[in-house]
């Protein structure tokens, strides 16, 4: 069934019809808007932080935001004092305290309006955002819920949604509405930047790629330091690695910008940049630097544009195109991951019928299969993450040759006025690197940071919390050893991240932490791409089932327990035969060390972050390593 979204001669949204997929078809309808200003109660669910904080400032008073800081009892108080339509707006990851709230005051959720806005973000962060998928299910629940965006359904996306009852609500595009993009495929991605940029012609630049990391290799190779910011989260993680190279300074707010601005994909979709005059906007991809970089032209490029309330002088996406940007098979893909579910879930169920230690060893032997990421909290396969698998492959294939990507452009020619062009370039030197970022600290200046704060005793402290969490996300493999291990054994090691990876595997299984080791422990020996001697695959094996008392002798076939393999081989100049290791057939676990902490009041935890970086960084400047 059809259903029909309605505009203001203005071209404004003046309804939202519920129980909907819509296709608003552009961006800045007013869409979050109307649904504030509508006469229901409702929360609205935002893709990112950002929207919510630019909502908040343009509509102060209209709406609750729920966002980092905001504790549930706040929204409890809300929920009791407000009179009249009731508007509530959280990202996925923040929806658990609304939901609590109602708990607590005994109102019914359900009964509430839930929109999703920019709902492709479903899909498109399924892989690495557990939470976009983990509310769907409450979200379904409602009696009323509409999902909306300005970047159209694919019919596999169409799909997904309608056993939930859904209408289609689709938008033709206005061809007033089109916008003007210039696209360039190039060998030299920085080369064409630096090209762009030299002309000058733009009072600020608004480059938007998908990789912290790039974007500091860029400001690197330019040289332009100083007139350059960075938009990105606020976690623990980013502020390091930005404070490590020089950044005093981030944002996770738009906002104080300068000559220079490079925005991650937290700021494709949904938020409004207003300026007083219309920019230069420069998208970037580089797939043989950072794979998840990729911008497709519908869900990204489109939203990218749609972002400047006033418009943009022009826009241009610089691209590498490489005959290695060659995507997986969706179809093995989809029947690999069906396959490995099946297993996944009669093993599961055979864990549930075992006693407590036995059903913990089933458990791990789970986290450690590849599809454990693919598997929902209540053991349903997470279709969405499946999709966006096979959609990021389709995506993937648009950077093979520079004709894969006009055609992918020229496929959306309801959206966009295209102007291709191809700029390729002979120098080598201002070419973009694989390259991963010093560390902050040494792993001196790490273990006397841990130890100077006590975070091998029992964490008491607000502080503690914040440099434990911060240390984590700066070395996770480093902070476990500290937490299990001697410090004298650690820097005996000279941190060697092996031999302290595998101590810390027998260490738990000693604690009884962990049941299988035996899995744990090779993939911590072998690697993927690699060729190991059948010599030395029958010793590593030898040592790792002697640790775990397996009482079994080690064959070099028994590799293929773990990895499929090539066939035997020559694997060195010696003449020695062994295999080539080619995919491995479990994960390591993605258990975290312990403990885990729950979100905080932020200004107690940006004080403690800001001690954090300063001892460290007076002890980098006065070169010890003591505090």
């Amino acid at each position: 069934m059809e259903a029909k979204l309605k505009f203001n001669k203005e071209g404004y949204i003046t309804e939202i019809p519920v129980n909907c997929i819509i296709n608003k078809a552009r961006p800045n309808c007013g869409a979050t808007t109307c649904e504030i200003n509508s006469p229901r109660n409702s929360i609205i669910i935002e893709p990112n932080l950002p929207v919510i904080e630019g909502k908040e400032i343009s509509m102060k008073g209209k709406f609750f935001p729920v966002k980092n800081g905001v504790k549930v009892k706040e929204i409890e108080d809300y929920l009791k004092s407000t009179s009249g339509y009731k508007k509530l707006m959280t990202t996925p990851e923040s929806f658990h305290k609304i939901k609590e709230a109602f708990e607590q005051v005994g109102e019914n959720i359900y009964n509430y309006f839930m929109l999703f806005d920019e709902c492709h973000k479903i899909i498109n962060d399924a892989r690495f955002r557990t939470s976009i998928t983990g509310i769907l299910e409450d979200f379904f629940k409602c009696k009323e819920r509409s999902l909306i965006s300005a970047s159209p359904f694919s019919s596999e996306d169409i799909e997904l949604f309608k056993q939930q009852n859904f209408s289609i609500c689709n938008t033709k595009l206005e061809k007033r509405y089109k916008k003007d993009i210039t696209v360039i495929s190039t060998n030299n991605t920085v080369q064409v930047l630096k090209n762009i940029l030299s002309k000058n012609t733009s009072r600020e630049y608004f480059i938007f790629l998908n990789s912290i990391d790039t974007s500091l290799q860029l400001i690197e190779k330019l040289g332009i330091k100083n007139e350059s910011n960075i938009y990105c989260s606020g976690d623990e993680h980013n502020k390091n690695k930005l404070y490590r190279n020089g950044y005093h300074q981030f944002y996770h707010q738009i906002g104080n910008y300068k000559k220079y601005n490079f925005f991650t994909s937290r700021f494709f979709s949904a938020l409004d940049i207003e300026l007083d005059y219309k920019p230069e906007v420069i998208i970037f991809s580089d797939y043989s630097v950072a794979q998840n970089s990729v911008i497709s032209p519908l869900d990204d490029s489109w939203q990218i544009i749609g972002r400047f309330r006033n418009g943009v002088t022009s826009t241009t996406h610089v691209a590498l195109t490489t005959l290695d940007a060659i995507p997986e098979s969706k179809e093995l893909i989809k029947k690999k991951i069906m396959e490995d579910f099946v297993f996944y879930d009669k093993l599961k169920q055979l864990g549930e019928t075992l006693p407590p230690r036995n059903k913990r060893a089933i458990q791990e032997i789970l986290e450690h299969l590849p599809v454990h990421e693919y598997v929902m909290p209540n053991g349903e396969l997470n279709r969405y993450r499946l999709h966006d698998k096979m959609k990021h492959e389709d995506t993937i294939e648009i950077y093979l040759t520079p004709e894969t990507l006009k055609e992918a452009y020229l496929k959306c020619g309801d959206y966009f006025n295209l102007t291709f062009e191809v700029e390729n370039f002979d120098e080598k030197d201002m070419k973009l690197t694989r390259r991963t970022y010093n560390k902050f600290m040494d792993n001196k200046e790490f273990i006397e940071t841990f130890y100077y704060y006590h975070l091998d005793k029992d964490i008491t402290s607000k502080e503690q919390e914040t440099i434990f969490n911060s240390l984590k996300k700066e070395d996770a493999l480093l902070t476990e050893a500290c937490q299990l291990l001697p410090r004298e054994f650690i820097e005996q090691s000279k941190f060697n991240r092996q031999i302290l990876s595998r101590e810390i595997i027998k260490e738990k299984f000693n604690r009884e932490k962990i049941q299988v080791p035996v899995i744990a422990l090779v993939m911590n020996t072998f690697h993927e791409d690699k060729k190991y001697t059948e010599a030395y695959i029958k010793q590593e094996l030898d040592d790792i089932y002697k640790i775990v008392n397996l009482g079994k002798a080690a064959k070099a076939t028994d590799i293929s327990i773990y990895f499929e393999t090539s066939k035997r081989r020559t694997v060195n100049n010696k003449g020695e035969k062994g295999y080539l290791l080619l995919k491995a057939k479990f994960t390591p676990s993605n258990n975290d060390p312990q403990p885990k902490f729950k979100e905080d009041d932020p200004e107690v935890l940006t004080k403690a972050m800001k001690q954090f970086i300063s001892r460290v960084t007076t002890c980098k400047k006065e070169r010890i390593h003591t505090f």
